[in-house]
């Protein structure tokens, strides 16, 4: 059987032909470039076009809204164009559409490289308005091609965010039989086990992936997932470290491994593998807020405090950034900072009532308790079945700590 069969196995529906109403995302670092490209598709007629500058911010928007047509350069920071493919196409969060990397002239090798990592077309600079938009149909068609396995590996992807874990084997597992020397399929079916937490088979699909292809990234990221199920916490490191150490220069997967750590509480073992990325000349806001962070949940506030005030500095913008500084002052008894972190959230976002709470707390502990009462009946008037902000209401209100609220306005400093 061919993968052209599987259309037919599976009744995979023929694509509705490309037209311009199609979500298209450009993934381009130079502002410059970055707006031509937009203008350009847009005066071409297309209506649904977004931008990114980093490969990170484009694999955090496209798991939320994705594209049909992604256009991603080969130089994105944070994470190449070729490493934001092989996210895209790998990872069950997401949902993929035709590929088209832009570059500079490249050698056979390289687009032989680029070809495997699942592009489905190459945009080469210098480039024209003209040249966009046949590109773009080329692509488009290449993904939907019967020939092309990819649009299979999609529709298991889809099975497994629908929780059909029987069908989305089965998918995978005709891949395996069509292509016995892929990682890929077992890779899938590993994922399959993990779900129903058949630890034994999934770490067996995922040894079998990596034996298949000892450079396949995401083999060792799922083994890792699985080992950690099992408390093989060493052996779990060990893949992470190898997942990061095959894409050192994508921030994506180290975002992956440090997540993983830290939810099953390595907190330590993240911070060396952090600093290990910073240590090899990786740089990212991301690393130092995550370190930062790292040293917080080890209430080593004076470390915390001096990472996370970096990443503030590098993005003096970012509201995640924000609110970990606030609460590693908040802890660390920096009352008066951790207020004025919050004031600068709220000012971005007035009606953030999980912010306004959460300095609405930070006021009891200053025993501004008025301000604090004001604070919670807007967070209720915000939102009102958030059943915390109503208790700690009404523990102010019974203790009669409620009065003579101040004149102060949420975001105020």
């Amino acid at each position: 059987m061919s993968e052209e069969d599987l259309f037919q196995k599976f009744k995979l529906s023929a694509p509705e032909p490309m037209n311009f109403d199609i979500p298209v995302m450009v993934a381009e670092a130079s502002s410059e470039l970055g707006l031509i490209m937009v203008h350009c598709l847009e005066k071409a007629g297309f209506s649904k076009v977004r931008r990114e500058k980093d490969g990170l911010l484009a694999i955090k928007t496209l798991e939320k809204q994705p594209a049909t047509v992604l256009l991603a350069s080969a130089e994105l920071p944070s994470c190449s164009g070729l490493d934001l493919f092989k996210e895209i196409r790998e990872d069950p969060k997401h949902q993929r559409g035709a590929l088209i990397l832009v570059t500079r002239p490249m050698s056979k090798a390289e687009v032989m490289l680029a070809v495997e990592s699942g592009i489905n077309e190459l945009l080469v600079r210098p480039f024209t308005a003209g040249d966009i938009v046949p590109k773009i149909r080329t692509a488009y068609a290449n993904f939907n091609n019967p020939k092309n396995p990819e649009r299979i590996y999609e529709h298991a992807k889809q099975l497994l965010r629908a929780k059909n874990i029987v069908g989305a084997r089965e998918v995978y597992q005709a891949l395996a039989d069509v292509n016995d020397k892929a990682a890929r399929p077992h890779v899938g079916l590993a994922r399959t086990y993990l779900v129903e937490n058949n630890y034994e088979k999934a770490l067996e699909c995922a040894t079998t992936a990596i034996k298949k292809n000892e450079s396949f990234v995401h083999a060792y990221a799922v083994r890792a997932e699985i080992y950690l199920a099992i408390g093989k916490t060493d052996e779990a490191i060990v893949d992470l470290k190898k997942a990061v150490e095959l894409s050192p220069l994508n921030i994506a997967r180290l975002e992956h491994c440090c997540e993983t750590l830290i939810k099953k509480g390595l907190n330590k073992q993240c911070a060396e593998i952090l600093n290990r990325a910073i240590v090899a000349g990786l740089e990212h806001p991301y690393i130092t807020e995550r370190l930062g962070y790292c040293y917080f949940l080890d209430k080593d506030y004076q470390n915390a405090l001096k990472y996370l005030k970096e990443a503030v500095r590098l993005e003096p913008e970012n509201v995640t950034f924000l609110n970990s500084l606030a609460i590693c002052h908040r802890d660390s008894k920096n009352y008066d900072e951790a207020i004025a972190m919050y004031n600068r959230i709220i000012k971005k976002d007035p009606e953030n009532y999980q912010i306004l709470f959460n300095k609405a707390l930070v006021l009891t502990y200053k025993n501004a308790n008025p301000e604090a009462a004001k604070l919670l009946r807007r967070v209720i008037q915000i939102h009102p079945e958030f059943e915390k902000a109503a208790q700690k209401l009404a523990e102010l209100e019974k203790a009669g700590l409620d009065q003579d609220i101040s004149t102060e306005t949420p975001g105020e400093t």
